[in-house]
């Protein structure tokens, strides 16, 4: 037991500035960053499937995107392997809930119902909603799918897509993947469907079809999700997500940025 501690304290100590003061400064209250240090990985849950965010490279044979990276450059400064745990999205929280997983991603609003009485980084990244519709439906607003079937992406959090309810839509339908998509629309089944700009792009190279931007739509920021006492990784995780935003770090299968002796410098 003596030697494990030994091995933990060591491994505390080497970890990157982010996590220096959190992780081993308060153990007796929050043990997040020292626990996943000597477990030796990173459990992150993950969507089971791929999205433009998060997606399974298999010429890399690893996930690669923007979570992927974001994701990579915290287990990087904790000093361990990152460990997907591949869950339904509607599971992500669940999958941290019952201990399956230090932190959730992908696709997560920073605004999601589903965040309730869990903690939350800043935001890593956001995208708009697009609205794709038959060609010759115009959708400056909502209001034109009054008493009409709407289809909406069901990577899209139940939040972001409520001024579809309140348009007075006859029905939301939640599709999850494009090609049902793509025979609701050339069916007449719906009068539009609300998702993201990745799938927006794809579908209207499918079909005759046009995307819109709507102005009852918010843009969703997206977050890393753990439980609200795991303080000292957020706090970590945050800076280390301010400093990928800033570029001065970078995913380890990338090209690094040039570190200044300022920036290298401790914070006082």
């Amino acid at each position: 037991m003596k030697s494990l501690l030994k091995k933990i304290t060591i491994a505390c100590m080497t970890v990157l500035t982010a996590f220096t003061v959190a992780g081993c400064g308060n153990a007796q209250t929050d043990t997040s960053v020292t626990d996943i240090i000597a477990r030796g990985s990173f459990r992150v849950a993950i969507p089971d499937y791929d999205t433009s965010l998060l997606y399974y490279d298999t010429e890399a044979g690893a996930f690669r995107g923007t979570e992927a990276e974001v994701i990579d450059v915290i287990a990087t400064s904790l000093g361990v392997p990152v460990q997907y745990v591949e869950v339904p999205k509607a599971e992500l929280m669940l999958a941290v809930a019952n201990g399956n997983a230090d932190v959730a991603i992908g696709y997560i609003d920073q605004n999601s119902s589903s965040l309730q009485n869990y903690g939350k980084t800043l935001s890593y990244g956001g995208e708009n909603l697009y609205v794709v519709s038959p060609k010759g439906v115009y959708v400056g607003s909502l209001t034109v799918f009054k008493d009409n079937k709407v289809g909406v992406s069901n990577l899209i959090d139940q939040n972001a897509y409520g001024p579809v309810y309140n348009c007075g839509a006859a029905e939301v339908l939640i599709y999850d993947n494009s090609q049902s998509v793509i025979a609701a629309l050339s069916n007449d089944e719906i009068e539009g469907y609300v998702c993201y700009q990745s799938e927006a792009q794809y579908l209207i190279s499918t079909g005759d079809f046009q995307v819109q931007s709507c102005v009852d739509l918010d843009r969703e920021e997206f977050v890393i999700g753990t439980l609200a006492s795991n303080t000292e990784l957020i706090s970590g995780s945050n800076n280390l997500i301010q400093m990928y935003l800033e570029g001065k770090k970078a995913a380890s299968w990338m090209p690094q940025p040039e570190v200044t002796e300022e920036q290298a410098a401790p914070a006082q």
